[in-house]
Protein backbone atom coordinates (compact mmCIF):
# COMPACT_ATOMS: atom_id res chain seq x y z
CA UNK A 1 0.00 0.00 0.00
CA UNK A 2 1.96 3.19 -0.87
CA UNK A 3 0.43 6.11 1.08
CA UNK A 4 1.40 8.98 -1.62
CA UNK A 5 0.30 7.70 -4.38
CA UNK A 6 -3.26 8.91 -5.86
CA UNK A 7 -5.76 7.68 -3.02
CA UNK A 8 -8.14 10.14 -0.99
CA UNK A 9 -6.83 9.29 2.27
CA UNK A 10 -3.07 9.70 1.55
CA UNK A 11 -3.29 13.48 2.90
CA UNK A 12 -5.31 12.10 6.02
CA UNK A 13 -2.45 9.64 7.09
CA UNK A 14 0.49 11.89 5.91
CA UNK A 15 -1.48 14.49 8.12
CA UNK A 16 -1.70 12.05 11.59
CA UNK A 17 1.96 10.86 10.98
CA UNK A 18 3.24 14.01 11.05
CA UNK A 19 1.11 15.06 14.19
CA UNK A 20 1.62 12.03 16.00
CA UNK A 21 5.50 11.87 15.65
CA UNK A 22 5.48 15.49 17.37
CA UNK A 23 3.26 14.67 20.17
CA UNK A 24 5.17 11.61 20.63
CA UNK A 25 8.54 12.90 21.00
CA UNK A 26 7.62 16.25 22.78
CA UNK A 27 4.98 15.22 24.97
CA UNK A 28 5.80 11.23 26.16
CA UNK A 29 9.58 10.66 25.12
CA UNK A 30 11.42 14.29 25.80
CA UNK A 31 9.85 13.66 29.72
CA UNK A 32 10.67 10.08 29.87
CA UNK A 33 14.28 10.68 28.99
CA UNK A 34 14.71 13.86 30.70
CA UNK A 35 14.30 11.54 33.73
CA UNK A 36 17.58 10.06 33.11
CA UNK A 37 20.46 11.70 34.80
CA UNK A 38 22.98 13.37 32.14
CA UNK A 39 26.52 13.99 33.23
CA UNK A 40 28.82 16.95 32.34
CA UNK A 41 30.86 15.06 29.91
CA UNK A 42 27.57 14.67 27.64
CA UNK A 43 26.00 18.29 28.40
CA UNK A 44 29.38 19.87 27.49
CA UNK A 45 29.20 17.29 24.20
CA UNK A 46 25.68 18.49 23.60
CA UNK A 47 26.25 22.23 24.02
CA UNK A 48 29.07 21.78 21.68
CA UNK A 49 26.99 20.55 18.81
CA UNK A 50 23.77 23.10 19.71
CA UNK A 51 26.19 25.54 18.43
CA UNK A 52 26.47 23.78 14.61
CA UNK A 53 23.44 25.27 12.76
CA UNK A 54 23.99 25.87 9.72
CA UNK A 55 23.09 24.63 6.22
CA UNK A 56 25.58 21.70 6.38
CA UNK A 57 24.28 20.77 9.45
CA UNK A 58 20.75 20.48 8.52
CA UNK A 59 21.26 18.43 5.48
CA UNK A 60 23.05 16.26 7.81
CA UNK A 61 20.67 15.65 10.84
CA UNK A 62 17.43 16.95 9.29
CA UNK A 63 17.43 15.52 5.49
CA UNK A 64 20.15 12.63 4.69
CA UNK A 65 20.04 10.72 8.18
CA UNK A 66 16.16 10.08 8.31
CA UNK A 67 16.94 8.42 4.83
CA UNK A 68 19.81 6.81 5.46
CA UNK A 69 18.93 5.63 8.59
CA UNK A 70 15.54 4.35 8.04
CA UNK A 71 16.73 2.38 4.83
CA UNK A 72 18.88 0.61 6.70
CA UNK A 73 16.71 -0.05 9.89
CA UNK A 74 13.12 -0.32 8.39
CA UNK A 75 13.77 -0.92 4.98
CA UNK A 76 16.42 -3.39 5.58
CA UNK A 77 16.99 -4.84 8.79
CA UNK A 78 13.07 -4.68 9.58
CA UNK A 79 11.93 -6.00 6.36
CA UNK A 80 14.34 -8.85 6.85
CA UNK A 81 13.29 -9.78 10.44
CA UNK A 82 9.79 -9.23 9.35
CA UNK A 83 10.23 -12.55 6.72
CA UNK A 84 11.80 -14.92 9.85
CA UNK A 85 10.26 -13.92 13.05
CA UNK A 86 6.61 -12.16 14.38
CA UNK A 87 5.66 -8.55 13.78
CA UNK A 88 6.31 -7.69 17.34
CA UNK A 89 9.59 -8.95 17.45
CA UNK A 90 10.76 -7.71 14.34
CA UNK A 91 9.59 -4.26 15.30
CA UNK A 92 10.84 -4.57 18.93
CA UNK A 93 14.46 -6.62 17.45
CA UNK A 94 15.14 -3.83 15.02
CA UNK A 95 13.75 -0.74 17.42
CA UNK A 96 16.55 -2.35 20.22
CA UNK A 97 19.20 -2.03 17.24
CA UNK A 98 18.48 1.19 16.05
CA UNK A 99 18.15 2.23 19.69
CA UNK A 100 22.07 1.01 20.65
CA UNK A 101 23.42 1.94 17.73
CA UNK A 102 23.06 6.13 19.12
CA UNK A 103 26.04 4.71 21.38
CA UNK A 104 24.34 6.85 24.66
CA UNK A 105 21.12 6.38 27.05
CA UNK A 106 19.31 9.40 25.99
CA UNK A 107 19.20 8.94 22.29
CA UNK A 108 18.72 5.45 23.31
CA UNK A 109 15.37 6.12 24.66
CA UNK A 110 14.28 8.65 21.72
CA UNK A 111 15.66 5.94 19.24
CA UNK A 112 14.04 2.95 20.61
CA UNK A 113 10.45 4.96 21.20
CA UNK A 114 10.76 6.34 17.38
CA UNK A 115 11.70 3.12 16.18
CA UNK A 116 8.71 0.90 17.42
CA UNK A 117 6.63 3.60 16.26
CA UNK A 118 8.06 3.44 12.70
CA UNK A 119 8.59 0.04 12.28
CA UNK A 120 5.12 -0.24 13.12
CA UNK A 121 3.89 1.89 10.30
CA UNK A 122 6.10 0.31 8.32
CA UNK A 123 4.57 -2.95 9.02
CA UNK A 124 0.96 -1.65 8.72
CA UNK A 125 1.47 0.00 5.29
CA UNK A 126 4.51 -1.17 3.80
CA UNK A 127 5.92 2.68 3.14
CA UNK A 128 9.50 3.89 3.76
CA UNK A 129 8.50 7.36 3.40
CA UNK A 130 6.00 7.49 6.59
CA UNK A 131 9.09 6.47 8.58
CA UNK A 132 11.64 8.69 7.16
CA UNK A 133 8.62 11.23 7.64
CA UNK A 134 8.27 10.34 11.72
CA UNK A 135 12.48 10.73 11.24
CA UNK A 136 12.31 14.15 9.75
CA UNK A 137 9.93 15.35 12.37
CA UNK A 138 11.79 14.28 15.29
CA UNK A 139 15.55 15.50 14.12
CA UNK A 140 13.88 18.94 12.80
CA UNK A 141 12.87 19.57 16.34
CA UNK A 142 15.94 18.13 17.63
CA UNK A 143 17.72 20.96 14.82
CA UNK A 144 15.56 23.83 15.33
CA UNK A 145 15.81 23.47 19.25
CA UNK A 146 19.78 24.30 19.07
CA UNK A 147 18.84 27.88 17.78
CA UNK A 148 16.81 28.76 21.28
CA UNK A 149 19.51 26.59 23.45
CA UNK A 150 22.34 28.33 22.09
CA UNK A 151 21.32 31.26 23.61
CA UNK A 152 19.88 29.41 26.77
CA UNK A 153 22.27 26.37 27.82
CA UNK A 154 21.18 27.25 31.42
CA UNK A 155 17.90 25.27 30.35
CA UNK A 156 20.02 22.13 30.19
CA UNK A 157 20.81 22.98 33.98
CA UNK A 158 16.91 22.93 35.02
CA UNK A 159 14.61 20.01 36.15
CA UNK A 160 12.14 18.88 33.47
CA UNK A 161 9.49 18.22 35.85
CA UNK A 162 10.18 21.86 37.52
CA UNK A 163 9.74 23.41 33.93
CA UNK A 164 6.59 22.04 33.06
CA UNK A 165 5.54 23.51 36.73
CA UNK A 166 5.47 20.30 38.81
CA UNK A 167 4.77 16.62 38.77
CA UNK A 168 1.10 17.06 37.91
CA UNK A 169 1.58 19.09 35.33
CA UNK A 170 4.22 16.46 33.85
CA UNK A 171 2.03 13.39 34.48
CA UNK A 172 -1.26 15.62 32.79
CA UNK A 173 1.38 15.69 29.81
CA UNK A 174 2.61 12.40 29.83
CA UNK A 175 -1.72 11.21 30.06
CA UNK A 176 -2.95 13.45 27.29
CA UNK A 177 -0.11 13.08 25.20
CA UNK A 178 -0.63 9.54 25.54
CA UNK A 179 -4.22 9.25 24.72
CA UNK A 180 -3.69 11.69 21.50
CA UNK A 181 -1.04 9.41 20.29
CA UNK A 182 -3.47 5.94 21.02
CA UNK A 183 -6.25 8.04 19.22
CA UNK A 184 -4.01 8.14 15.98
CA UNK A 185 -2.86 4.89 16.45
CA UNK A 186 -6.37 3.55 15.99
CA UNK A 187 -7.23 6.11 12.86
CA UNK A 188 -4.07 4.69 10.77
CA UNK A 189 -4.96 1.28 11.89
CA UNK A 190 -8.42 1.92 10.31
CA UNK A 191 -6.88 3.06 7.58
CA UNK A 192 -4.38 0.76 6.87
CA UNK A 193 -7.20 -1.87 6.74
CA UNK A 194 -9.19 -0.13 4.17
CA UNK A 195 -9.77 -2.19 0.77
CA UNK A 196 -7.09 -1.17 -1.53
CA UNK A 197 -8.36 0.31 -4.32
Amino acid sequence: MKVFKDGSWSWKVTTIVTLLSLILFLGIINPISSLIPMPEAIKDAIAELIHQTGIYSFLMVVILAPIFEEYIFRGVILRGLLKTISPIKAVLLSSFLFGIVHLNPWQFVTAFLIGIFSGWLYYKFKDLKLCILVHFCVNAIGFFSRFYLKDNLDVMELDYIDMLGGLQNYILIIIISSSLCLLGIVCLNRTSNQPKN
